[in-house]
């Protein structure tokens, strides 16, 4: 297995939006590890210290999981596979986060058997209303059997690496005033470690695998796709035949897109992702899964994320749903992460399950359901109430209207 960059824990503050004006995320395990987890679950960085391959983000709507799923693209993108932070959409979401006081970063990953610590302080200019950074400092130690998750953010066990303010005036020439000194220590080769689905990812589209086997998941009545070359054309022809028929129809790329139903065109769009990630190691990130599959699809895709026949190199799906049943198929508390907005202040909070809910027998849907109220995270019944007397009235109005009308 390659040694690909993993991000262990981010905290990100001085922040609208969130509560306290702070984000904080962790990929790292911290309930105990059984062989069950080990062997489905859980990726193994040393013989103590392991990292989630799923993590979900469970919350109502408005809740807060998009913004989770944004945060979670600038820091992979900015840290992990060197992007400048006045990237269009980068530079978009910094603006709604910033509030006029240098956002700080705290980051810690590991890459060729060590575990790295990037503090951060990224600064927006008022004139161009772009980003940079201010200063960057990077600490590491080995990844060795002592790492552990109590002890792996411990500062006296790091070493100083370097400093961006310190750096010798060629590598500061070098170096762009919104790109991360990061890639110091990743380098350029680990930037397609993370992916997000896009259902509008025309460049995949044109590329999709068309296997009989992923063909045949979405739609039983295809016996086959075939991409097939036309000699002195760059156009692609398919051959495309179902098994009610005697022959297989000829298609560019347009017609076959309409012929395949909708549900087939996502799918296959959705598994380009998932295998170039499986190959990888990397990540994938999906906001409301729910929106795009049947919830029996979403457990094979998780099922494919937790098997290591599947997925030898330990990739990891990140992925947000309204839906609480569909975290029931994860079998770890702390790979499941609540989103809440505060009814009066608006601010948003993460919390992961296991410092809510310490056991692990009890449906997560049904605590979710019954229990998550308690703590903000569900619709209320007084809400609820507000919202059926509300309509009531309406139509306790109109039929009064109406009345008047006919006398």
């Amino acid at each position: 297995m390659h040694d690909i960059t993993r991000l262990l824990f981010v905290k990100v503050s001085n922040i609208k939006r969130y509560k306290e004006k702070t984000f904080e995320f962790s990929c790292v395990n911290s309930q105990n590890v059984v062989k069950y987890s080990l062997d489905n679950d859980v990726f193994a960085l040393s013989d103590n210290f392991y990292v989630n391959k799923l993590i979900s983000i469970l919350g109502t709507n408005a809740s807060g999981k998009t913004t989770t799923i944004e945060m979670l693209k600038f820091i992979c993108l900015v840290f992990l596979c060197n992007r400048n932070l006045n990237n269009i959409e980068i530079n978009k979401f910094l603006k709604t986060i910033y509030i006029d006081s240098p956002i700080e970063v705290d980051l810690f990953y590991t890459k060729d058997k060590k575990v790295y610590h990037l503090e951060s302080r990224i600064i927006k200019d008022d004139e161009d209303e772009e980003f940079y950074f201010v200063n960057e400092i990077i600490f590491e130690r080995s990844l060795n059997t002592a790492v552990n998750k109590s002890n792996y953010r411990d500062s006296d066990t790091y070493s100083k690496v370097m400093e961006r303010l310190t750096l010798n005036n060629e590598m500061k020439a070098f170096l762009e005033l919104d790109k991360s000194i990061s890639w110091i220590t990743i380098g350029n080769k680990d930037q397609s470690i993370i992916d997000f689905y896009d259902d509008n990812d025309s460049i995949r589209l044109h590329t999709l695998d068309t296997s009989v086997e992923i063909i045949q998941y979405f739609d039983k009545s295809i016996e086959y796709v075939k991409n097939v070359s036309v000699e002195n054309s760059r156009k692609s022809l398919y051959l495309l035949k179902f098994y009610s028929s005697n022959k297989a129809m000829e298609l560019t790329y347009s017609e076959l897109w309409t012929i395949l139903s909708s549900g087939t065109r996502k799918g296959l769009l959705m598994f380009n992702y998932i295998i170039s990630i499986l190959r990888s190691g990397g990540y994938f990130v999906v906001d409301e899964i729910e929106n795009h599959f049947h919830k029996s699809i979403i457990i094979d895709i998780i099922r494919l994320f937790r098997s290591k026949d599947t997925n030898p190199n330990a990739a990891t799906l990140i992925f947000s749903t309204h839906y609480s049943e569909i975290v029931d198929v994860l079998d770890r508390n702390d790979s499941i992460y609540i989103a809440n907005k505060e009814q009066k202040s608006c601010d948003l909070s993460l919390v992961n399950l296991s410092k809510l809910q310490k056991r692990t027998d009890i449906k997560k849907s049904e605590w979710y359901l019954n229990d998550a109220g308690k703590v903000g995270t569900t619709i209320s019944y007084d809400a609820y109430m507000r919202l059926h007397k509300s309509i009531v009235k309406m139509f306790s109005k109109n039929r009064n209207q109406n009345s008047k009308i006919e006398e």
